[in-house]
């Protein structure tokens, strides 16, 4: 029996809030997004721009980060360059979260 891969916004979404400590309860209360919104980015489903803005906003990521994890745009045609954000602006629990992750 073979297992369908999580798909790649959910994978997006999943990874930000484990780095920060959040649920999707959490993600639900800071976006307003309704939660079977958020189910059926877990099997799939696809999201329009101005919740991918909401989105970005809530994990503090871009825009163009969103809409690259959500297949709408390549990272050619986003000229993507992903944050590297200094150590002094992440909180202890991003700093957990990152060395259990690796660790892992």
């Amino acid at each position: 029996m073979t297992t369908n891969p999580q798909p790649k916004l959910w994978t997006f979404i999943e990874t930000h809030l484990a780095n920060r400590g959040l649920t999707p309860g959490d993600l639900v209360r800071r976006t307003g997004v309704a939660r079977s919104c958020i189910s059926g980015w877990r099997r799939g489903g696809s999201l329009n721009v101005p919740t991918a803005r909401t989105l970005a906003k809530a994990l503090d990521v871009t825009v163009l980060e969103v809409l690259v994890a959500a297949d709408v745009l390549t990272e050619a045609e986003a000229h993507l360059r992903t944050r590297t954000p200094t150590p002094t602006t992440l909180t202890n629990r991003e700093i957990l979260a990152e060395l259990s992750r690796r660790l892992r």
